[in-house]
């Protein structure tokens, strides 16, 4: 019996000082091929995004309509608030260097170091 991988999920929230707070996503992460792909590119498409969410709450600013889960919808959104959107969903896909690093002083106090003595060449 081998193993078969399947992709995380997450749920997107911001938080209350934020832009897009109140707007949930939930969506699903991506094989590495296709997170190194958008990594060289250095670009996430509104269709390579939208491909990966599950589900969302997303609503028309005027008529308060539920939107479909479709590239067109995020028209709706602010560029900079599109991207951070997306930045944050990538983040979610890849982790952060920090999630794998040991945890931090929490005294933060600075060790003595002894002056190393320096002379020129």
């Amino acid at each position: 019996m081998g193993f078969r991988p399947k992709l995380r999920t997450f749920k997107l929230v911001f938080p209350e000082d934020h832009q897009l707070h109140g707007l949930e996503i939930e969506a699903h992460s991506l094989p590495f091929k296709r997170a190194k792909e958008m990594l060289v590119a250095r670009a996430i498409t509104n269709e390579e995004f939208i491909e990966c969410v599950i589900s969302w709450n997303l609503e028309d600013p005027e008529t308060g309509d539920p939107l479909k889960i479709h590239p067109d919808s995020l028209d709706n959104l602010e560029a900079i608030d599109l991207r951070q959107l997306k930045q944050t969903w990538f983040d979610n896909c890849i982790g952060k260097v920090d999630d794998f690093l040991e945890p931090k002083s929490a005294d933060g106090e600075l060790s003595e170091v002894a002056s190393l003595p320096m002379e020129n060449l």
